[in-house]
């Protein structure tokens, strides 16, 4: 009896161990259990409708679970409807006994599914940012999802969970102009947490190799990280941004043919779904070529020799933007004409405060420099190189400025510009330059508690004089602007002359010198006055007296081959108007072309002939004129000399008109009209007199460039004539 028990029960232990083992190992497929699935399911999300043909289920012996594996399964939700290779699950045997929640763990894979079906399916189920967000965006894209669920003894989503997968040809809306096609990525999703690693893709010729992309949600906001690394060719960057209906905000300039490889971070939030915030960006690569063009760069040719386009090439670049701030550094190689030259360039913009910060360094060897106002010159292929600190917002600050070639030097210290670029203030600017290998500028000018002091050994005035008479549109000093003024400069010099031992003390109010007492010296006896003094009326008077003339006038352009002279002028005047005498004693000119056409007009060819050979001598020259706005009045002109004399009136309209008319009258017609009256004309003149012809009146009139003449022979002078020369004689 007892064997028999034992080969029972042996029988049965071993029956129950093959089942296990089969159960176990190969598992029986059964609709048994269909129902109490989806109900299981149903209990979970009422919306979620699982299908599937059978269940096979394995026996965990060391868990007491059962795996279930669904055969054919399909979840559907609102009508939509996600296929699965498969999905399987974990259910405890023992809750399943207990009538408690059994279900421990789902792992299932996707087969491939449009995304906007499981976008659909996601947000009836499962409202997200994400999948809001997804809805709006993705218009065409296939993907594929596998995870691993757990639950808790509640029936709870245990929040360790993770969703891996890739999406396939992705196409989404950016902006309804602007759409990204042909996306491929592998993803993760964590609680909070979606992360992509999208794969290398083009949008508008710039090329995504690698593109990582994180966003996390915490709380109501949306945290945006992305990680790329870009590369491209871009001929017109204008023509880039034209398809976001952007332009560039200053008209002048352009970038194109740009060359690059980047790295890029980019970080935002999106706050409650609404508002964009916390956007920063930190990048660094190469850029390999740019093209930097500007109708800007034609102001600045009459200093460097500058090309249209201005190229860059092998460039190193890092940037960040971050809380509004943007700064970049970058170096590498420039060509402002023909060849490259090294530069490194930082630039910041402090938007808080409005203010862009730039320091820059550059090789300057094969660029020509011309500083007109300095009569230097730097030919290519010396070298040279220019620091600058500066800082720029509604004033610009010049913090330093390094220019060094050899032994031309020129520093400037914390100058200040308004933002009409007038100087404002300054701390010092020294200037050490040659010309032609010899020194032509050794200036040191500074201001310290409203003092400023100019001191130096050498300063060429060339074009200060060649400029005297032109019209300036803008001013060189803001109205702040304001010092006590000491100069003392051995040698001033221009291309004919040299005024030693300058000297001048003065005083500049409200941009403009307001007091002003000069002295200098051509030689021991020769000697250059120069005084500006306010008056009552709001107004000034200068008076300028120079034992040479020609400084002061070999730079007219009517005028060629002045020679000696002394100078006397006196003027008063203001910001709208001036009156003013000038007078020109003993001088001789060589080449005065209106004069000599004048001349041949009125059949005078011989003085004609001396004028542009020997040149004609004249005794004094006096002129008395009145500027206001763009036209000066001349009331009169008088010359009076040896060969011939000139009295005549009229007016120039800057650079549009000129009308002038007057007398011209040979000395021979002259010294007979005087000789003819009793006693004074024999004492001045003596009893003989010339022949010749007596004389024509004249009219200058058209605009400067393209002047017409016309002559009339007279018979007789006027009483006005006669009574001025008369004036003049008696005065020499």
């Amino acid at each position: 009896m007892i064997k028999k028990i034992s080969i029972i029960l042996s029988l049965l232990f071993g029956l129950i161990i093959l089942i296990s083992v089969y159960l176990s190992t190969v598992g029986i497929q059964t609709s048994s259990f269909n129902s109490i699935i989806k109900n299981k399911v149903r209990n979970f999300n009422e919306d979620i409708n699982l299908k599937f043909t059978k269940a096979k289920l394995l026996l965990d012996i060391k868990s007491l679970s059962f795996k279930v594996r669904l055969l054919k399964p399909t979840i559907e939700s609102n009508k939509s409807e996600i296929n699965f290779h498969n999905i399987n699950s974990i259910i405890s045997i023992k809750s399943f006994l207990n009538n408690e929640f059994a279900l421990k763990k789902i792992k299932f894979k996707t087969k491939k599914t449009e995304i906007k079906e499981l976008v659909k399916f996601i947000r009836s189920t499962y409202p997200s940012p994400f999948a809001f967000f997804a809805k709006n965006l993705i218009e065409k894209g296939t993907i594929h999802i596998e995870t691993e669920i757990f639950f808790n003894k509640k029936g709870e989503l245990i929040e360790n969970y993770e969703v891996k997968g890739s999406i396939i040809n992705l196409e989404t809306k950016i902006t309804n102009k602007h759409r990204l096609l042909g996306v491929n990525s592998n993803f993760k999703i964590k609680k909070n947490l979606y992360q992509f690693d999208i794969k290398k893709f083009s949008f508008y010729d710039i090329q995504f190799d690698s593109t990582n992309l994180n966003i996390k949600k915490k709380e109501k906001d949306l945290i945006f990280s992305i990680v790329s690394k870009n590369s491209g060719k871009i001929e017109s960057i204008e023509k880039l941004l034209n398809n976001f209906d952007y332009k560039l905000q200053n008209n002048n300039i352009n970038f194109s043919n740009l060359s690059f490889d980047l790295k890029n971070e980019i970080n935002f939030k999106i706050k409650k779904l609404t508002k964009f915030k916390d956007f920063n960006v930190k990048g660094s690569g190469k850029i390999h070529n740019l093209l930097f063009s500007s109708s800007l760069f034609e102001k600045f040719k009459e200093y460097i020799e500058i090309k249209k386009n201005v190229e860059f090439q092998k460039n190193e670049i890092t940037y960040n933007y971050i809380n509004n701030n943007f700064d970049l550094e970058s170096s590498g190689e420039v060509n402002f004409s023909e060849e490259f030259n090294d530069y490194k360039f930082y630039f910041k913009h402090d938007k808080k405060n409005n203010l862009k910060i730039v320091n820059t360094h550059l090789d300057l060897k094969n660029i020509l420099i011309n500083l007109k106002n300095l009569e230097y010159n730097k030919p290519i292929k010396k070298k040279s190189d220019i620091k600058i600190e500066a800082i720029f917002g509604k004033e610009t600050l010049i913090k330093k400025l390094d220019y060094n070639e050899s032994k031309n030097i020129i520093k400037i210290k914390n100058l200040k510009l308004n933002e009409q670029n007038q100087i404002l203030d300054f701390k010092e600017i020294f200037i050490k330059t040659s010309k032609n290998n010899v020194l032509n500028n050794d200036l040191n000018i500074t201001k310290k508690n409203n003092k400023i002091n100019i001191s130096g050994k050498k300063y060429d005035a060339t074009f200060f004089l060649k400029n005297l008479t032109e019209e300036k549109n803008s001013k060189t000093f803001s109205e702040k602007f304001k010092g006590k003024l000491d100069v003392n400069i051995d040698e001033i010099t221009n291309e004919t002359e040299t005024i030693y031992n300058f000297s001048s003390k003065g005083e500049i109010n409200f941009g403009k010198i307001d007091r002003l007492n000069a002295k200098g010296n051509f030689s021991k006896n020769e000697f250059l006055d120069i005084s500006i003094i306010p008056l009552n009326s709001g107004k000034k008077k200068m008076y300028v007296y120079s034992e040479r003339a020609k400084p002061f006038v070999e730079n007219f352009d009517f005028i060629k081959g002045f020679t000696e002279g002394k100078l006397i002028y006196n003027s008063t005047y203001d910001e709208k108007s001036s009156i003013s005498n000038l007078k020109i004693y003993d001088f001789k000119v060589q080449n005065v072309p209106v004069l000599a056409k004048l001349l041949s007009l009125a059949s005078l060819q011989g003085i004609a002939d001396v004028l542009t050979g020997e040149g004609i001598r004249f005794n004094m020259f006096e002129m008395d004129f009145k500027s206001k706005e763009k036209i000066m009045t001349f009331d009169e002109i008088y010359a009076l000399g040896p060969a011939i004399s000139i009295l005549m009136e009229g007016y120039i309209e800057k650079k549009r008109l000129v009308s002038l008319r007057g007398t011209l009258v040979p000395a021979t017609t002259l010294n007979k009209v005087i000789g003819s009256i009793p006693i004074l004309g024999k004492i001045l003149v003596g009893k003989k007199t010339g022949e010749g012809v007596f004389g024509v009146s004249f009219k200058i009139k058209g605009h400067p460039k393209n002047l017409k003449t016309s002559v009339n022979p007279i018979k007789t002078l006027t009483p006005r004539f006669i009574t001025r020369t008369l004036e003049k004689i008696k005065k020499n």
